[in-house]
């Protein structure tokens, strides 16, 4: 039988496996978000100073329209008090008012030049009008413009902005993740060496779930040519439902070490607890429903004889028991709760098919 202090060497390897996995998927990660990082940022800042000229240069045009606008606008005040001042003093001079004064000149040269000066009054008037006509119809335009380009300066700021936050991210991440390196690098070295340490303990465990299955064996057997013999056996379809509703967690065969690289045996199928129920993977009697310091709460189903040997199936780790030996079950009826005892790391059901009592792949029943 497996000891407490072999309990507490399976928790210790699994708790040294869980975390080497955990810190080595953490330094893959960091490293990951390093390669390349110096070219992103590279490519980052450069995008960042092309939005910077952007806005820059948008804001450089809505201020030139700004300043074509407000020319406009003064160029139209300006004609309007022309032409109101030209009113006024035609008004005030009568018809022939300005030209009297031309009239009443001393001499030739005094003739030329107010007649000189009211033709220039003459023609600024004439000009103004033509502003007043044609300068509203511009500011339209110019106003519509300057608006346009407004909103392209608003734009091309947020644009700038959003770069600047995007490189100041990528060089926070990057910072970060190059702070992280060595450290993590220690605690892969540490977590290593713990669960390097933990190896003999497991292998032993490894050693005593074969003899333990072994033994179980040897029960099974014995079980079965005890239902063979009483006439009371029912055999089953030799197809299987899936005895848990979870998913596959572990299968059936040689398992590698992910990171330390031995290998053992798994001579099973592994589900989740998904709905917590376990059920008969087909119709057949239960043989054994006995307590296993590697296996916990186990159920076995005699299925009668496949191929000349007695046909089992094995559920293992059962919170607790829905049948009793003797019992006939039909498939996917429910006959335990899905548990973690004997050496487990979680809820789960771990199932077998055994043939003679031997462990069997169980995936071509399912």
């Amino acid at each position: 039988m497996v000891t407490p202090i072999d309990q507490e060497a399976a928790a210790a390897f699994a708790a040294a496996t869980t975390r080497l996995r955990e810190v080595t998927a953490a330094l893959a990660s960091a490293e990951a978000s390093i390669l390349g990082a110096d070219a992103r940022l590279s490519l980052s800042a450069g995008h960042t100073m092309r939005a910077k000229a952007d806005a820059v240069l948008a804001e450089s045009r809505a201020d030139a329209v700004a300043a074509d606008l407000a020319t406009a606008n003064d160029l139209l005040s300006t004609a309007h008090l022309s032409v109101e001042g030209s009113a006024r003093r035609s008004y005030q001079d009568g018809a022939g008012g300005a030209w009297s004064t031309v009239l009443a000149a001393k001499n030739a040269r005094e003739l030329a030049n107010l007649a000189t000066d009211l033709q220039t009054v003459s023609d600024t008037r004439g000009h103004a009008f033509g502003l007043l006509a044609e300068l509203p119809r511009q500011i339209d335009s110019l106003e519509e413009v300057h608006a346009d380009a407004k909103v392209a300066s608003r734009v091309a700021r947020g644009e700038w902005k959003a770069a600047e936050a995007s490189y100041d991210r990528l060089a926070h991440l990057i910072s970060t993740a190059r702070a992280s390196i060595e450290p993590l690098r220690k605690d892969l070295a540490a977590a290593t060496a713990a669960a390097t340490a933990a190896i003999p303990a497991d292998q032993a465990l490894s050693v005593e779930r074969r003899q333990e299955s072994d033994r179980l064996a040897t029960d099974i057997v014995a079980a079965s040519s005890a239902l063979e013999a009483s006439g009371g056996v029912v055999a089953g379809t030799g197809t299987f439902s899936r005895p848990a509703t979870g998913v596959i967690t572990s299968d059936y065969g040689w398992r590698m070490h992910p990171i330390l690289g031995y290998q053992k045996l798994h001579n099973g199928i592994d589900y989740d607890g998904a709905d917590g129920v376990v059920y008969a993977a087909d119709d057949g009697v239960v043989i054994l429903t006995v307590w296993s310091a590697s296996y916990g709460n186990v159920t076995v189903i005699d299925h009668g004889r496949s191929g000349g040997k007695y046909f089992a199936t094995f559920y293992a780790h059962q919170a607790g028991y829905f049948v009793d030996e003797g019992d006939v079950v039909r498939k996917g009826q429910s006959i335990g709760a899905v548990g973690s005892t004997g050496l487990s790391t979680g809820p789960h059901l771990h199932f077998e098919v055994r043939l003679n009592g031997v462990p069997v792949d169980p995936r071509p029943f399912l």
